[in-house]
């Protein structure tokens, strides 16, 4: 009996030693579940505030280098109509460089999300301002967003914001540094605080641009000029026309890929020779855009384009 009894002690005490092991696992595994769930809390929290951090952090606004004095001198403004009896009258104020009175008019249609307008901007467009600069061409910028890599929001948001530096007469500032931006951040150059940093940094009114670009009459110019290049015969960007002393000048031959008359695939070299060609003499040229430059408005006056 007493040894039964010994049994059944020795037996009791194995069970409660098991239900306390038991017990003891259960308040680890407890333990290390609350240890898990309070390191990934902080684990979600530091991503919170790190994401916080990004995102109140003002986005990098790099402007490019040549841009502040490139177009020095050079009269700017914005247009009223085509001076030419055979174009479609414009149907908005669109900007120009360079003395209205030149020989040579060249128009390009181009969008600020389209790589190849990029091409042509570094290309040709900054190869030809000291001809600009020296009378013998007026050059305009026709603004659409019907072409392009952005989304439709991405080239609207860059275009809106040409414009809006256009109503401070920083257009051209503008343009150089939305081209710059298109290999530099692609569709980022489109972030409105990055576009409003640029503003700032051009020394433009922020509060003014800002309503600028939520403006509904930003919208309604973008559409007359989408408008436009469609009843211009637009088959894509860039399309660039070219004027001497009032008459277009055409392609030898007309590739049927491209718009009807366009001159974008124009060498510098050939280009140079038609806008000097178009005047007696340089040194003419040079006192015109002098003159005209006198006359220009400065860069504190603002444009209407609407």
């Amino acid at each position: 009996m007493a040894s039964e009894s010994k049994i059944k002690k020795t037996s009791l005490s194995s069970k409660a030693a098991q239900a306390e092991l038991r017990a003891k696992l259960v308040r680890q595994r407890e333990q290390q579940q609350r240890a898990v769930l309070f390191i990934g809390a902080l684990a979600v929290l530091a991503v919170i505030v790190i994401g916080i951090v990004i995102a109140s952090r003002p986005p990098d606004t790099t402007l490019p280098t040549d841009t502040s004095g490139r177009y020095a001198g050079i009269p700017v403004g914005t247009t009223s109509s085509a001076p030419n009896k055979d174009v479609i009258p414009y149907p908005v104020a669109f900007p120009y460089m360079g003395n209205p009175n030149a020989p040579v008019r060249i128009e390009e249609i181009s969008s600020f999300s389209c790589p190849y307008c990029l091409q042509y901007h570094d290309g040709t467009v900054v190869k030809i301002v000291d001809e600009i600069r020296a009378g013998r061409a007026q050059f305009v910028y026709i603004p659409t967003t019907r072409t392009g890599d952005y989304s439709p929001a991405g080239v609207l948001a860059v275009t809106e914001a040409a414009v809006c530096a256009m109503q401070q007469n920083k257009f051209w500032e503008m343009h150089d540094i939305l081209f710059d931006w298109q290999s530099r951040y692609a569709e980022g150059a489109a972030d409105h605080n990055r576009l409003l940093g640029a503003a700032g940094q051009l020394g433009m009114d922020t509060g003014k641009f800002n309503s600028c670009m939520s403006d509904p009459q930003t919208v309604s110019y973008i559409d007359a000029s989408d408008k436009y290049v469609s009843a211009r015969g637009m088959m894509g960007t860039p399309t660039v026309f070219l004027f001497s002393n009032g008459k277009q000048v055409l392609p030898p031959t007309q590739n049927p890929n491209e718009t009807p008359g366009s001159m974008a695939g124009l060498s510098i070299g050939s280009l140079r020779g038609i806008m000097e060609a178009a005047v007696p003499s340089a040194s003419v040229a040079t006192q015109a855009a002098t003159q005209n430059a006198t006359a220009a408005p400065t860069q504190s006056s603002e444009i209407s384009a609407f």
